[in-house]
């Protein structure tokens, strides 16, 4: 009996990983972004403020692209 996963079960433990990923990396934005916009007030955000914010919107959007990839049928 062979030790393979089918590739349906691949798929679907995949999608589910990547699931998993944007949950996790939405929470985090939200704990970076949240954060900066209150201490800001009415104040512009600096340039560090908008960089860290960037980044961390960045892996979100990077996690959610993926995640649209693989169920497009990428690897």
């Amino acid at each position: 009996m062979s030790d393979e996963i089918p590739a349906a079960e691949l798929h679907r433990q995949k999608t589910s990983d990547l699931n998993d990923r944007v949950i996790r990396l939405a929470g985090i934005a939200a704990s970076v972004v949240d954060p900066l916009l209150e201490s800001a007030g009415s104040r512009p955000l600096t340039s560090q403020e908008c960089d860290i914010g960037d980044e961390a919107i960045f892996a979100l959007k990077r996690a959610i692209a993926d995640l649209y990839a693989h169920r497009e049928g990428a690897p």
